[in-house]
């Protein structure tokens, strides 16, 4: 690993500007306890080695470089190993808490002059947002007002997931970050916004209905790790998914990433094999998802039909130009939610009925999102004009398109339980990697 370190070091242009990032984060986004069990639920262990790693890091890039500059990145077990006091960062590396998908970064209050932030105003984490907007102007501005106060200044670094339906919270993140949070707060950023994208006439009204859309997200119930958070696009999509493989397959259900390394072994969800991680479909799982879909499901129905309603409604006050934009930026965006969450209660409801031996009613049930999947497709559709032609083509990691397959694959069950089953396996993660992976193929890029 050391010999990887220097090789790497070695290939870089030794007159490039280089910001070099140290620290133990394993193979394809995870903590290198994965790859080693001799640290694995051994915090103490564990943070030992990511120092020591930090510490030897340092050490070959000044014998190339002396006056190299360094940040390690604070995520996930880096943070909760930080908070408990196992890692030793060496004087001057730049210490940077990143937030978990919502907003929030991991600091805890903990912050310190020369530290900094890593944002992310989406993220693919199969809960928050990667086809639409979800964090609101307010936390942006709050979370980047703590961290001046503090002058934890050193570094801002921005995660969009998927630039195109998060413009606006990138620019009010970037331009906060460059210069400061402005006096007039997020009601002002809405305004400018509004005004500069969509025409004068439709910037008062704008401005009130983004505030609204931001209000309309169903947050984290109590018990979950992201509680107080907000549920996003991904969710609604990827729940309906898992319901929908576990009423027609039994467990156990496999997982793997696209990313992975070909020698990494499939997961097989709660069986004990693996360490902790983000997904859980135990035997009770189907029950007590049922249960919260459903109540949160019916709720949330409707806000996003009213908020639906006044975006439609304030259309006509929309420059003609900008019309377009418009129906991509903001009806595409409600609408993605807003059926998004109608999907997810159906297919709830369906299942519910199914459960109880009413499959004339689930069929009734399921059928309900179909016409939901078309609007989806005809607002997507509406959306692709320009350079953004076929855009929707390569959305793969939310899965409209695979939750679509799965209910067809419902509705061929209810008819007859003894069709060709869906395997059990949830492959949203696979399906983007490797579409992904399979586009780059051996392209590169020149940074210098």
């Amino acid at each position: 690993l050391e010999r990887a370190w220097r090789d790497a070091v070695a290939a870089y242009d030794p007159h490039q500007r280089i910001l070099w990032e140290v620290g133990l984060r394993g193979l394809s986004d995870e903590s290198y306890a994965a790859a080693d069990p001799s640290v694995r639920g051994k915090d103490a262990r564990l943070g030992r080695l990511i120092s020591k790693a930090i510490a030897t890091e340092m050490r070959i890039v000044r014998t190339v470089h002396p006056h190299a500059q360094f940040v390690t990145d604070f995520w996930q077990e880096g943070a909760r190993l930080e908070h408990e006091g196992e890692l030793h960062i060496p004087p001057g590396v730049i210490r940077v808490w990143a937030d978990r998908g919502y907003g929030i970064p991991q600091d805890h209050g903990d912050l310190a002059p020369h530290e900094g932030m890593y944002y992310h105003v989406a993220m693919i984490n199969g809960s928050a947002n990667h086809l639409t907007e979800m964090i609101p102007v307010r936390r942006i501005y709050a979370q980047l007002a703590r961290y001046i106060k503090a002058h934890a200044t050193a570094y801002f670094l921005l995660n969009v997931s998927n630039i195109r339906p998060v413009a606006m919270s990138a620019e009010a993140a970037m331009q906060a970050a460059w210069g400061g949070v402005p006096t007039a707060g997020a009601h002002g950023f809405y305004r400018r916004w509004a005004r500069r994208e969509f025409g004068p006439r439709a910037a008062g009204r704008l401005a009130g209905l983004y505030a609204r859309y931001f209000r309309a997200f169903h947050p984290v119930p109590p018990g979950h790790e992201d509680a107080g958070e907000s549920y996003g696009d991904e969710f609604f999509q990827h729940q309906a998914q898992h319901l929908l493989i576990s009423t027609m397959v039994q467990p156990p259900y496999y997982f793997f990433d696209g990313q992975t390394p070909t020698w990494t072994p499939i997961r097989i969800i709660d069986a004990g094999l693996h360490q902790h991680f983000f997904m859980h479909m135990g035997p009770k799982w189907l029950a007590r998802a049922l249960q919260r879909d459903v109540s949160f499901c019916r709720a949330a129905r409707t806000r996003w039909n009213a908020l639906w309603k006044a975006a439609l409604a304030a259309e006509p006050l929309v420059a003609p130009a900008r019309r377009r934009y418009y129906e991509a930026q903001m009806l595409a965006m409600i609408a993605i939610n807003r059926d998004s969450v109608r999907i997810l209660y159906r297919v709830g409801r369906a299942i519910e009925a199914y459960r109880r031996g009413h499959s004339a009613r689930a069929l009734a049930q399921v059928r309900r999102t179909l016409p939901l999947f078309a609007q989806l497709r005809h607002l997507e559709h509406g959306a692709e004009y320009g350079r953004w032609k076929h855009w929707y083509r390569g959305e793969w990691l939310v899965g409209i398109r695979h939750t679509r397959a799965l209910v067809g694959d419902f509705i061929h069950y209810l008819h007859d339980p003894t069709m060709s089953l869906p395997p059990p396996f949830l492959d949203n993660g696979w399906q983007g990697y490797y579409h992904i992976l399979k586009f780059e193929g051996a392209r590169t890029v020149d940074v210098r």
